[in-house]
């Protein structure tokens, strides 16, 4: 298959899923874990069941703040956007966010699964300017780069004596995977201006 005509049907994919998902069946709680079910099927093919489950530990913590301010948001009263149940405030927003939790990490998953596929070669053999294709190639650099640093980052915060123990309390927990997904942030942030310095000096001096 031609490297465009790849990227086209990935592209063409991933606009479907974020369709169903996020549009068509965004209220839908079953069609929501179908699509979870199916992206942690897709990447248990692909990566392992070991790579599933270091992802579904780090979306935990923002999964659960989400939660958590969906549930304060019905104890406060506030008006739900759409019908979803008849029961109280407080179960109509706990479905609503729920829907949403889904929907982000299913979400996620495919797009880790579906990009995967798509590789430096692909990228540049398109037909643009190498200056277009830079962003993707950057994209796609950060993108492997993370999904490479994951296991390493949270080997280094176990080191602090503060987990260093047995078992973790919640508390704790989360406590760590929310500093595990802040310094994913903060390597990006860095390895984008140095990895964006890199292709710019490649471009520089092997493309007029």
């Amino acid at each position: 298959m031609k490297p465009i005509t790849k990227i086209i049907a990935i592209l063409l994919s991933l606009g479907l899923f974020i369709w169903i998902s996020s549009i068509y069946k965004v209220n839908a709680l079953l069609w929501q874990l179908g699509l979870l079910a199916l992206s942690s099927f897709l990447i248990v093919v692909r990566y392992g069941i070991k790579k599933l489950w270091i992802e579904l530990k780090l979306f935990l913590p923002f999964t659960l703040s989400m939660l958590i301010i969906y549930l304060l948001i019905g104890a406060l009263g506030f008006e739900i956007p759409m019908k979803l149940t008849g029961n109280s405030a407080i179960v109509s927003w706990l479905l609503y966010g729920l829907n949403r939790c889904l929907l982000f990490i299913s979400t996620l998953l495919f797009f880790q699964f579906a990009l995967s596929f798509i590789t430096l070669e692909d990228v540049i053999s398109l037909p643009f300017r190498i200056h277009s294709k830079k962003y993707l190639l950057l994209g796609r650099a950060l993108f492997n780069h993370a999904v490479n640093s994951l296991e390493n980052l949270e080997m280094h915060l176990h080191i602090i004596p503060e987990y260093q123990v047995v078992k973790l309390k919640p508390k704790q927990y989360l406590a760590l995977k929310l500093q595990l997904t802040y310094s994913i942030l903060c390597l990006l942030i860095r390895e984008s201006r140095l990895k964006g310095e890199m292709i710019d000096n490649r471009i520089k001096h092997c493309f007029k």
